[in-house]
């Protein structure tokens, strides 16, 4: 069987790109360096509260040491059946086995949708795949932690690059780049936005978002007149964005998502409204 994912946590093939797939064949194997584990885990800010998934989990090392280190909970999924024997053994070793497991599957058929963070190190190939089922299976908030190849067409929240000699005999350069992205709430379509100030009434306004997977953008329409978004970020559940209307100044607002409705507060305003809510047409 050709092989589809390669453990984040663990093995490359000697003298090959990183997941280089053979049918049938494996080749030689060596672990990914401690340190870039080390970074992984703190690039998405992994605690005791967090349930990690780790795509192409090999030996296990990156969920095992979530869950040594930091108290995280979660799973590796993996294709190769020795690889998965070794991680569980390897987590009954270090005494975690009862907070982490290891399966044998497919990627692009698990269920993501327990995880607070993903790790993958996969190919642009594989990972471009995997856009479409991360933005429909991932709730709004959960990071994914991408090793040297970023997630197209997603916009990273962060990225950061160092050198390891380590990494030559894995990829034949020092160089290693971690990527985080942050699923933001959905957000698409029409929205009906009330700004309320105390003792007046609400005043409702139309609100219009257009997200795709590599940009969002948005508009308002007051008075007839539609005016664009400034400054619009979903960032998990926070939203926050800016207009300017004409005479009425600028205002900015943000504010929290939760499946159809939104709310927060006005950040600034030349008017006295203090708070704003919009649900979902």
């Amino acid at each position: 069987m050709k092989r589809w994912l390669c453990g984040l946590g663990l093995f490359f093939a000697l003298g090959a790109a990183p997941c280089a797939f053979a049918q049938g064949s494996f080749g030689p194997y060596v672990p990914t360096p401690t340190v870039i584990v080390e970074r992984l885990l703190d690039m998405g800010s992994v605690t005791g509260k967090d349930y990690l998934i780790d795509l192409g989990s090999g030996d296990g090392r990156i969920v095992i040491t979530a869950a040594k280190k930091l108290g995280a909970r979660g799973h590796g999924i993996d294709i190769q059946e020795k690889l998965v024997a070794m991680a569980n053994q390897n987590a009954a070793n270090e005494g975690v086995a009862d907070r982490v497991n290891f399966v044998r599957g497919d990627i692009m058929e698990a269920d993501l949708s327990q995880a607070s963070v993903i790790t993958t190190y996969l190919l642009p190939s594989t990972i471009t795949k995997l856009v479409p089922k991360f933005l429909a299976e991932l709730k709004p908030g959960t990071r994914i932690v991408s090793h040297d190849y970023p997630i197209s067409p997603l916009t990273y929240d962060k990225v950061v690059s160092f050198d390891l000699e380590e990494k030559i005999k894995i990829s034949g350069t020092p160089l290693t780049v971690i990527y985080l992205y942050v699923i933001p709430a959905r957000v698409n379509g029409e929205w009906a936005l009330s700004l309320t100030a105390p003792g007046a009434a609400a005043r409702t306004l139309n609100l219009r978002i257009e997200q795709r997977p590599e940009s969002i953008a948005g508009s308002i329409e007051i008075g007839g007149a539609r005016f664009p978004l400034r400054d619009l970020r979903v960032r998990g559940e926070e939203i926050s964005f800016s207009y300017a209307a004409g005479t009425e100044g600028s205002v900015a607002l943000r504010g929290t998502v939760k499946g159809a409705e939104m709310t927060g507060t006005v950040v600034s305003s030349p008017s006295p409204a203090k708070n704003w809510i919009a649900q979902r047409r």
